[in-house]
């Protein structure tokens, strides 16, 4: 309990659980550490009482076959939220958020199927359930794994970054190449890598809303070069209303 007050004392405001079973037994047996489901259970009252948010963080996986049932679940513990997070099983930076676990492994039918569970629990308001997800997110992550070109390009390298413990940059945690160490860096070494090898949801889950931010800007330097037409145009693209329906998911 002390330590839930000195959190929201040292101004932090919101915490991410990671989550992502159907059962605490199971929760448990993936994880390795017995009891753990209780102690997120304690530190959820805890940090609910000191007024600091507590979402669930849930890695999309085979052990969950029904996101009903899973929603179910992250209640009973005491959430009221949570954003999905896309499988990764291999990364190449410093990064160590992976693993090559065949329940992380999907086909993009299978992957379809989690998704559109998922998007019917966000567009239902299941139980007044916060599923923080974009829907242009989650539509992007079937688009990727069916082999569909997807809709917004990855902003990585340009507007999200990888800092490691090193504190080397990297465009972001997939790729080995690094920038440099961060002090080092200058703002011409920054931009689009145009990649789409992966759907990082820490890069990608929120393109549409960086491509919006994209857009402001550069419509406003075309605008100042005197091309207002252009930048009305810029302004006026189908991918800025998604992006600005993103906007209000996420809030």
């Amino acid at each position: 309990r002390d330590a839930a007050y000195k959190l929201r004392d040292a101004g932090i405001r919101s915490i991410w659980i990671s989550y992502e079973a159907p059962s605490e037994e199971i929760f448990e047996r993936n994880k390795g550490i017995p009891g753990l489901a209780k102690k997120i259970r304690m530190g959820l009252d805890h940090l609910r009482e000191a007024g600091v948010d507590v979402y669930a963080i849930s890695v999309i996986n085979k052990s969950i076959e029904n996101y009903k049932d899973f929603i179910d679940h992250l209640i009973h513990l005491g959430f009221d939220a949570a954003n999905f997070d896309y499988p990764m099983t291999a990364l190449e930076s410093t990064y160590r958020g992976y693993s090559d676990w065949p329940g992380l492994k999907y086909t993009g039918e299978e992957m379809r199927h989690a998704i559109e569970q998922i998007k019917e629990l966000k567009r239902t308001k299941y139980r007044n359930f916060s599923i923080k997800n974009p829907t242009a997110g989650l539509n992007g992550i079937v688009d990727f794994y069916s082999g569909a070109e997807t809709r917004f390009p990855c902003f990585a390298g340009f507007k999200i970054f990888y800092l490691d413990w090193n504190l080397d940059l990297f465009p972001c945690p997939v790729l080995p190449q690094k920038l440099g160490k961060v002090w080092d860096v200058q703002q011409e070494d920054l931009s689009l890598i145009e990649c789409n090898r992966c759907y990082y949801q820490g890069c990608r889950d929120y393109d549409s809303l960086y491509y919006l931010l994209y857009s402001l800007g550069e419509a406003k330097r075309i605008g100042l070069d005197g091309n207002w037409i252009d930048a009305l145009r810029t302004l006026v693209h189908s991918n800025n209303l998604v992006g600005l329906k993103s906007f209000f998911e996420s809030g």
